[in-house]
Parts: structure tokens; C-alpha cells; sequence
């Protein structure tokens, strides 16, 4: 009985039923393509939060989460990539150092965050060498890419030297960099 009558009430005002109908579909389509950009975009930060920082899985040095200290280190850290490699050859192992410091040039100094990475495989995990806007990505132990920012506070141009200063246990250690490239990625 409900069933007859149902229908009865769609077929009496078609041109009501199909202006519901059509409303409802182009509702429900809409929410459809919303959704799956929506997942689309979280599994994009996703990825690219993992590439620019540690990774999926994280190795530190015994007692780092406890007390915060930026100098333990992982000691035979090639040993343990190595053994990391073997257990899954398909994954992807990438050794990262991250430091605080100092980088300065002839005309001025800047604080800095600094990571480390294996010139071969960081460009197979992260996306940063997408955000390069002058130069190129890092190829050799004494390249170094900076942020548009620090470029202009520095005043450094591509090709120039820049001295990396951080604290290293007791001591102040510097190195020696040539600017190798410039990238934005529109976070500060």
C-alpha cells in the first residue's frame, strides 16, 4: 500500500519529482568530488610533511626523546641504514642530520635550522628540490640550498661562500659552504 502510493504521489507532479531528483544528484556528486579532493589534499601534506622533515620511521640515539639534547647522535649510523635496507629492499632508507647554528656570509649572519641530507636519496623521499626557484639541488659534501629569505638577508648570490658555526659537545665547529641553490616553500 505505501509502495502505491509512493509512486503515485512522484508520477502525479513529474516535473516536481525530476527537479528533486536532479537537485539531490548534483548534491550528492558535489559532496563526492569535495570529498575525495579533500582526501586527496591531506594525503598531499602528508606526504610532503614526511619527505621535508625525519620520515615514517625515525632512528635516534638512545635517550633523545628523554632529555632533547641536539648532539646524540646514532652512532655506525651506516651499519644501522644498511640493516634497515635489508630488512625491506623495497623501502627507501635516508640518513638525516638536523642542526642549529649559525650561517653567516661577508656582510652578515643569520640563526638557522639545518638538515643534512644524502644528496642521492633526499630527492626520492622530499619534494624540496620542487621548490628550488634559482640554482640547483645539492650534489656534492660542500653544497648548500637556502631559503629566499636567508638569501636576501644574507646577501649572497648562487655560487658564493657561506660559514655554517653550530656546537658540537663542548666545541664551536664551522664548515664551509658554496650556495648552491634558493627554494621557497611559502612557510616561514
Amino acid at each position: 500500500m505505501r509502495l502505491k502510493m509512493a509512486s503515485r504521489n512522484l508520477l502525479r507532479n513529474r516535473r516536481r519529482t525530476l527537479i528533486t531528483m536532479s537537485a539531490i544528484a548534483r548534491g550528492m556528486a558535489l559532496m563526492d568530488v569535495t570529498i575525495c579532493m579533500q582526501h586527496g589534499t591531506y594525503q598531499d601534506t602528508i606526504r610532503r610533511g614526511v619527505g621535508a622533515l625525519a620520515g615514517h620511521v625515525v632512528v635516534q640515539a638512545e635517550g633523545y626523546e628523554r632529555t632533547g639534547e641536539r648532539d646524540r647522535m646514532v652512532e655506525r649510523s651506516t651499519q644501522v641504514a644498511a640493516t634497515l635496507q635489508a630488512i625491506d629492499p623495497q623501502g627507501l632508507v635516508v640518513r638525516r642530520t638536523f642542526l642549529g647554528g649559525l650561517l653567516t656570509s661577508p656582510t652578515s649572519s643569520a640563526p638557522v635550522g639545518v638538515s643534512a641530507v644524502e644528496p642521492a636519496n633526499s630527492q626520492l623521499v622530499g619534494a624540496m628540490d620542487e621548490y628550488l626557484i634559482d640554482g640547483e639541488w645539492v650534489s656534492g659534501d660542500r653544497d648548500i640550498v637556502i631559503g629566499e629569505k636567508l638569501r636576501d638577508n644574507l646577501d649572497v648570490e648562487i655560487g658564493k661562500k657561506v660559514v655554517f658555526m653550530t656546537q658540537a659537545g663542548d666545541e664551536m665547529t664551522s664548515r664551509l659552504f658554496r650556495v648552491k641553490g634558493v627554494f621557497r616553500t611559502g612557510a616561514a
